[in-house]
């Protein structure tokens, strides 16, 4: 559990972001309704926070990001191609063997 909501850290965060815009729409119903301004323009504020802090924790996992299994497993024949090209560079070839 994170910050009391279940889920992975990044499902957590894209819930919290998907979940400000239906915040402030109904927000904004308050406000057109007639409530207090100052009181609705404090959950807004609060309610921003919430999303800014959100986004910043998927950048962040974003940049830390695992490699996943799949991602692993194509690298492997580019990985092979690689050892085979240095097999041959470091193998003198017949002129400069004869030296």
């Amino acid at each position: 559990m994170y910050g009391g909501v279940r889920g992975c850290p990044i499902e957590v965060a894209k819930r919290t972001v998907d979940d400000w815009d239906r915040r402030m729409a109904r927000y904004r119903s308050t406000l057109y309704a007639g409530d207090d301004p100052q009181e609705i323009g404090r959950w807004m504020a609060e309610t921003r926070a919430e999303r800014l802090k959100a986004e910043g924790q998927l950048r962040a996992i974003d940049r830390k990001r695992e490699t996943t299994e799949r991602e692993i497993m194509e690298l492997i024949p580019r990985l092979s191609e690689m050892t085979d090209v240095l097999k041959e560079a470091v193998q003198p070839t017949e002129a400069t063997s004869k030296r």
